[in-house]
């Protein structure tokens, strides 16, 4: 509820300095304050300890239903940061190409070309460190409202 708020210089800050938002990619453990005063001038401090994982594994989510009800609307990999130039390649049961990404982000919603697809299996590439890595799968596209 502060009109106005700034962060301290904690490691691995993107950007958000002095917004209510902080965003973080951070290679250490650190604290990270903020300070947010209010239009009147009064302030108040709070603190966020942040601690890293270490198992920065490649975690696939194979279910991606694009209903809008903020579950699985796309098709999300976790710890995908800790895998940059990567490249995904996405196909349908008959071999073709419905989708290619080089740096995917999550954000794949089951569609081609802006258009939904039609229910059913769908096969992934994964590949990542310039091909050193290859993860191959499924993932199952689900577009009802349950």
């Amino acid at each position: 509820g502060a009109q106005s708020y700034q962060w301290s210089n904690s490691p691995g800050i993107q950007h958000g300095w002095t917004d209510s938002l902080l965003s973080i990619m951070p290679d250490q453990e650190a604290t990270y304050t903020v300070t947010g005063t209010s239009r009147l001038g009064c302030s108040a401090q709070q603190s966020y300890a942040i601690r890293l994982m270490t198992d920065k594994s490649l975690i696939v989510n194979n279910i991606v239903s694009p209903n809008g009800d903020g579950k699985n609307d796309t098709w999300f990999i976790q710890n995908i940061t800790s895998f940059p130039n990567n490249e995904v390649m996405i196909y349908d049961r008959a071999g073709r190409m419905i989708y290619h990404q080089k740096n995917y982000d999550n954000q794949w919603a089951g569609t081609i070309n802006g258009s939904p697809l039609r229910e059913g299996t769908y096969y992934y590439i994964f590949i990542v460190n310039n091909g050193s890595q290859v993860f191959k799968g499924f993932i199952e596209l689900l577009n009802e409202k349950w």
